[in-house]
């Protein structure tokens, strides 16, 4: 099935975007950016000298505007420490985030709510877990420590941002808004890339797939119980007597007959 079917996007659609829609990855990772520098504490103006600041990023990727129209202050530069100590004590908030939005796609989901409730509960829980697993690997803090140091790097007077992919804003926390950017461009690679969720979501797929097949089966048997013998011959009778039915129906409107018959009734309303 995989992530696009999940989302029901079609064939075109890549699953990283995928995944950061039905997730709303954005709004989660704008809530881990706030929280993370209101409650990193900030870099002092003895440690950082703010006059000889530079700002170098190694490698640009498409969707990295730089907004260098403020400068840049001790008080909006945390450190880096303490943000992935924050962004490691954040996995229930993210667990919640991510497990309410995929119970509310699984609903949304063309065939889920045909399922039975037992296999519902089974499917729901199952993804839950995978998501839990991939949020608490991700959150750890050696996990989160690898990505900081491969996302950003602090030298005095200087901030080497080494792959940019979103957005950098000086007047914001670079370094809270770099790190949980990486985090959560993990955290996506992760959901898309795990065998046990991509299990979940092929399982999903062909569950939804036998309980189609087997209502169609079910109409099948009966009208071979009730008129004998093999069903899509009802199916093809029925087909004809409605489209003679049309024809008959369309050479009465058009008669005199039926036309004088129409205006009547239109008269008498």
């Amino acid at each position: 099935m995989g992530w696009c079917a999940f989302g029901m996007v079609g064939s075109e659609c890549n699953p990283k975007q995928e995944v950061k829609k039905i997730f709303n990855m954005d709004a989660v990772n704008k809530n881990l950016f706030e929280s993370v520098s209101k409650n990193s504490q900030k870099v002092s103006a003895t440690n950082t000298t703010l006059a000889s600041l530079v700002i170098e990023i190694e490698k640009m990727n498409p969707g990295c505007p730089v907004n260098v129209a403020q400068s840049i202050k001790s008080t909006t530069i945390s450190d880096a420490t303490q943000v992935i100590e924050n962004i490691s004590t954040m996995t229930t908030e993210v667990t919640n985030a991510l497990t309410n939005s995929s119970e509310e796609q699984l609903k949304s989901t063309t065939g889920f709510l045909s399922l039975s409730p037992g296999a519902q509960q089974n499917l729901t829980a199952e993804m839950n877990t995978s998501i839990t697993n991939i949020v608490d690997r991700t959150f750890s803090v050696e996990n989160v420590q690898q990505v900081a140091a491969a996302s950003i790097a602090i030298t005095e007077g200087k901030i080497i941002v080494k792959e940019c992919n979103a957005p950098i804003d000086i007047s914001q926390d670079i370094v809270a808004s770099s790190i949980a950017t990486a985090v959560m461009d993990n955290l996506v690679d992760n959901l898309v890339n795990d065998s046990t969720i991509n299990d979940v979501l092929n399982k999903l797929d062909t569950q939804m797939e036998q309980e189609q097949t087997g209502y169609f089966e079910a109409i099948g048997e009966m009208f071979k119980r009730t008129f004998g013998g093999d069903a899509k011959w009802f199916w093809i009778a029925l087909s004809i007597a409605i489209c003679v039915l049309l024809i008959v129906v369309m050479r009465v409107a058009l008669s005199p007959g039926g036309q004088n018959a129409m205006k009547s009734a239109a008269a008498s309303r």
